[in-house]
């Protein structure tokens, strides 16, 4: 049995039924193989250069990415979620949310609203809120915001280094998320910003 350990603003992880490695005994291998997984995605998508028109940019495109991120793993993956969660978009409303996500990018793109690293922190975010799979959201929509701003060659924001503890920078995150629920992009972008000075020092 995996021992569970919930932390703020995450998906509790109560059911495992779905697990496929039955070997996996404590959260820690558990995130040992995902980290594993996720890190081959980011190898395959990362390594070349794709559409930069950003045609690629759906939702049939953002489940192949969660599958390949979690497919070993879970049976879920790459499956938008049927049951509500602490939160996230109900079920029935996530693919409606997925499909305006996707028209309001292809509008700032349109009409050169933000600049690149705005829309990807948005595209994370909106991501994050409408939490359309099980599990592996944050991840997911880190991956997807890191994709686009690499698909016009950008140059890819600096993340909380590890969000899988109940650091300083996790609750700043947190709390920056849900500031944005709220419409306020200001606490989330300083934030970001100031892990890339960070990182520079």
């Amino acid at each position: 049995m995996i021992k569970i350990i919930e932390k703020d603003g995450a998906t509790p992880l109560h059911d495992i039924s779905d697990l496929k490695l039955n070997w996996i005994k404590n959260l820690d291998q558990l995130n040992l193989v995902e980290a594993e997984n996720i890190l081959k995605a980011y190898s395959k998508y990362f390594s070349k250069r794709i559409d930069k028109k950003n045609k690629w940019f759906n939702s049939s495109f953002f489940k192949k990415v969660h599958k390949d991120m979690f497919n070993k793993i879970w049976n879920w993956a790459g499956k938008f979620r049927k049951t509500k969660t602490n939160i996230g978009s109900k079920p029935f409303q996530i693919s409606i949310e997925i499909e305006q996500l996707c028209k309001d990018v292809h509008y700032w793109d349109c009409n050169q609203i933000y600049n690149l690293l705005e829309k990807s922190i948005r595209i994370h975010h909106r991501l994050v809120k409408i939490h359309p799979f099980v599990n592996g959201n944050g991840r997911h929509a880190r991956f997807i915001a890191d994709l686009y701003i690499h698909t016009n060659n950008g140059k890819s924001p600096h993340w909380p280094n590890d969000l899988s503890k109940n650091g300083n920078d996790r609750k700043r995150y947190i709390q920056s998320l849900k500031e944005a629920d709220l419409g306020s992009y200001h606490s989330l972008y300083d934030f970001i910003i100031s892990l890339g000075a960070k990182n520079k020092k």
